[in-house]
């Protein structure tokens, strides 16, 4: 369903509502493709022309009030960023093994990621301190 890289994180209880919210997305366009059929075979003119100005209306409305949201990503936006940061510290880690590595090899690297990651939360940790 998703990446366990998550599984620690509140990205992973976020992601099953994104897709809860992608599905409603994907029902509300089939909606308005149907109503579009419907409306052009039912209304007359004047009715679909001030229907169409209504929705017009509202969706530019609700997109300007929305959008104020989005200017940084919503409110998981440091839960979404968290993980790709493990990423390039694995990648760090791993630069020269590949995946010949020993049950051994992989305690002690997974340790030493553990430490770096530490070491790196502090440091951004320390570094929103003296940002504000």
């Amino acid at each position: 369903m998703y990446s366990s890289a998550f599984a620690g994180s509140r990205m992973g209880s976020f992601l099953p509502f994104f897709q809860f919210h992608m599905l409603f997305m994907t029902v509300l366009v089939l909606g308005i493709i149907f109503f579009i059929v419907w409306a052009s075979k039912n209304l007359s003119k004047d009715k679909l022309k001030m229907l169409w100005v209504w929705l017009i209306g509202i969706g530019i409305i609700g997109c300007l009030l929305t959008s104020v949201g989005s200017r940084n990503q919503g409110r998981f936006y440091k839960e979404i960023r968290a993980p790709q940061g493990n990423y390039s510290v694995m990648m760090e880690m791993h630069r020269d093994k590949g995946m010949k590595i020993s049950d051994e090899d992989l305690d002690k690297t997974m340790e030493d990621m553990r430490m770096e990651m530490r070491k790196r939360m502090q440091e951004d940790e320390e570094g929103t301190v003296e940002e504000e």
